[in-house]
Parts: structure tokens; sequence; C-alpha cells
């Protein structure tokens, strides 16, 4: 049984071989135009073989595109590298910015946390007054950085 499956697939794949190997004719009909057809069509019918048409590529780093269309394709290239650069300035410069207003938060927080002390413990006067000027200032300050 095993052997007749075998024997079965070869005669299968070699008539299927056969019948693409058969090509294409090309016939001239009746009215002197050529024709071109799967079945010989005429006694003295040419079998040909078609192949696809290599060309020589344009940029050989890019199979199957013409000129105009390379050049697209280099200049979305261009501007997609020039926009990741730019992105790239801009996330450092949002990291140098996010850091700076960092340590300036830290700084009137501190600031802030001593002239309060200063203030509880007792003050009189113009020192009251330069005091409380401050405590609004740093007030100001960590509303500003810290967020």
């Amino acid at each position: 049984m095993y052997k007749q499956i075998v024997l079965l697939l070869v005669l299968t794949s070699a008539s299927a071989s056969t019948l693409h190997a058969a090509g294409i004719y090309k016939c001239i009909d009746k009215e002197g135009k050529t024709v071109f057809s799967q079945y010989q069509c005429a006694p003295r019918a040419k079998a040909i073989s078609v192949r696809p048409e290599f060309r020589e590529k344009s940029d050989p780093g890019v199979a199957g595109l013409r000129k105009g269309e390379i050049r697209i394709l280099k200049r979305i290239k261009r501007d997609e590298k020039t926009r990741a650069k730019k992105r790239k300035q801009e996330l450092k410069q949002a990291g140098a910015e996010a850091s700076a207003r960092k340590k300036h938060c830290t700084i009137a927080e501190k600031r802030l946390r001593k002239l309060q002390g200063q203030r509880r413990e007792g003050c009189a006067g113009k020192k009251c007054e330069r005091i409380d000027e401050k405590i609004r200032y740093y007030r100001g300050q960590r509303s500003e950085y810290c967020y």
C-alpha cells in the first residue's frame, strides 16, 4: 500500500511538471496578429519560455524602486533622522530643565522651613518683617518650581 501511494505521488508530480514545462506558444492567427496561448494553437507554433525581465537595479541598496521613488525615500529617511535628532535634543533639554527645577524646589523648601522655624522661635519689629518677606518670596519659589 505504501509503495502504491509513493508511486502515485511521483506520477502526479511528474505529470504536473510536464504540464508546467509545456510553456506558452506563440502563434499567428488568420489576421496575421501574434497570439500567445498555453495550448499549441497551430502545428507550426513555437514554444517560448517566459521569464521575468531582470533590469539592472537603479540603486544597489533598494531593489525594485525607480529613481524618483528612491529620491523620495531618501528624503523621508533624512527627515526622520532630523526629527529624531531634534526630539532627542528636546528630551535632553527637558531633562536638564526638570533637574534644575527639582534643585530650585529643594532649595526653596529648605529655606522656607528654616525661615518658618525662625518665625516660630520669635522675633521683633523689622526682623519679623524681613522674615515674613522672605517667607512670601520662598513660598512663591516653591509654587513655581515644586509641582
